[in-house]
């Protein structure tokens, strides 16, 4: 199965796309024009950590159909924006209640993130994932993890 990763910059998408084609390994590395990308049998993005906030709430006591919805409120506090203007996404919504503890969640600015998903669906491109890029690296219990570009 082939996957291609792809980075969306901190000021979003531009001309080029920098991206990675995995199957297996790693087997192509490049920047290209967003209309020249490999195509994959699943699409990932990857973006910029400085766009995404990871954070922790308690979730109130609500259905799990219905804690989707309420996600945004439930963060507010942690947050200058109003709920309708983010996407939110917990770290795991699993049929057993989460009520009363405490939930990672990953927060996105939600019209930034709809610009990058329109301009890359202008060329033909449907990303079925998106991790921020502090995600990435395997992380171990008790034990440092550091990325260092450059």
């Amino acid at each position: 199965m082939s996957i291609l990763h792809i980075f969306v910059p901190e000021l979003g998408f531009e001309k080029t796309c920098d991206w990675a084609l995995r199957e297996g390994g790693i087997v192509k590395i490049g920047t290209s024009d967003c209309s020249d990308l490999p195509r994959a049998d699943q699409t990932i993005l990857i973006v910029a950590a400085s766009r995404v906030l990871l954070t922790q709430v308690q979730l109130p006591a609500i259905r799990r159909n219905k804690l989707r919805e309420m996600l945004a409120f439930a963060v507010e506090d942690k947050l200058l924006a109003e709920p309708d203007k983010i996407h939110v996404v917990a770290a795991t919504l699993s049929p057993i209640s989460l009520q009363g503890q405490e939930t990672a969640v990953a927060i996105i600015d939600k019209a930034w993130l709809r610009q990058q998903l329109a301009h890359l669906q202008q060329h033909g491109i449907h990303p079925e994932k998106m991790l921020a890029e502090t995600l990435l690296p395997s992380l171990e219990n008790q034990a440092w993890s550091m990325v260092w570009d450059g």
